[in-house]
């Protein structure tokens, strides 16, 4: 999946263990919350596997749809380029939320939303391809690309062409901003802690509500995204049986869903 730090022995989990604790790990304030972040993981896998089995059978369809595709042009080259950058999204969103850190994976599928609403602009006119490769070019190249690539008008577009993955695609990409993408009152103060005219940063949340109501969106995002690509690579991805696996994962997201997502935060 990754590469080792280094290209030596790569220690197993007692010789880390034994590592670490000549270190000041978990002992300084970062290495604590490192640390911590971590656990929770690991126990999210543990007393969560109904959420985990949908995040671990879109993550290998992700990888599966990465490894399919190809190209042979500049537009081809780009959306492939986004898939992959949809991947790498989605894992990411996934370790941040079973780790506590909400607010930080609203803003990440926020990213990977964006990611398939280039690639599906750029799928619609090749020319963007071009606009796209050429944002650092100059100060015009920047503005144009800005201009149009608007997540909002690309959303439009996506409505007029699919209404329902449209609309639930602006619905999500709506939530993530509110709950951590955007700097409004949402995202900042749902991991503070008042007390005595002091603020204290909760930087892992694991209050079920939120929390559970986090890993349910890293999945309609993902959804969202894959359901995308699926209309730019039909071929490729019937070949990967994307739109049974899809339909297993949305089956499985309404058995475990206890009630409205976003109402579950509250």
């Amino acid at each position: 999946m990754g590469q080792e730090q280094d290209q030596g022995h790569a220690p197993d989990d007692a010789e880390l263990t034994n590592v670490l604790s000549k270190t000041k790990w978990g002992k300084t304030y970062l290495t604590k919350f490192l640390d911590s972040a971590e656990k929770n993981i690991r126990i999210s896998y543990v007393k969560l596997k109904g959420y985990f089995e949908m995040f671990e059978n879109l993550g290998e369809l992700l990888k599966a749809a990465v490894e399919t595709v190809g190209y042979s042009d500049e537009k081809s080259f780009a959306i492939a380029s986004l898939l992959g950058r949809v991947c790498g999204n989605y894992f990411a969103a996934v370790r941040l939320s079973t780790s506590g850190q909400l607010p930080e994976c609203y803003a990440q599928l926020r990213v990977c939303i964006e990611n398939a609403l280039y690639a599906v602009n750029i799928h619609n006119d090749p020319t963007l391809a071009k606009v796209w490769f050429d944002r650092h070019l100059c100060d015009k190249s920047r503005k144009e690309s800005v201009k149009l690539f608007r997540p909002s008008d690309i959303l439009d577009k996506l409505k007029q062409f699919n209404q329902k993955l449209g609309n639930e695609t602006a619905r999500d990409y709506e939530g993530c901003i509110d709950f951590g993408a955007h700097p409004n009152e949402k995202s900042v103060t749902s991991n503070l802690s008042l007390s005595g005219g002091k603020i204290s940063l909760d930087l892992l949340n694991t209050q079920k509500g939120m929390f559970e109501a986090c890993l349910l969106v890293c999945v309609m995002c993902g959804l969202d995204a894959i359901r995308i690509f699926n209309l730019i690579y039909p071929k490729e991805f019937k070949g990967i049986n994307a739109d049974q696996r899809i339909q297993n994962i949305q089956e499985q997201f309404t058995r475990i869903t206890p009630g409205p997502v976003y109402e579950l935060r509250h």
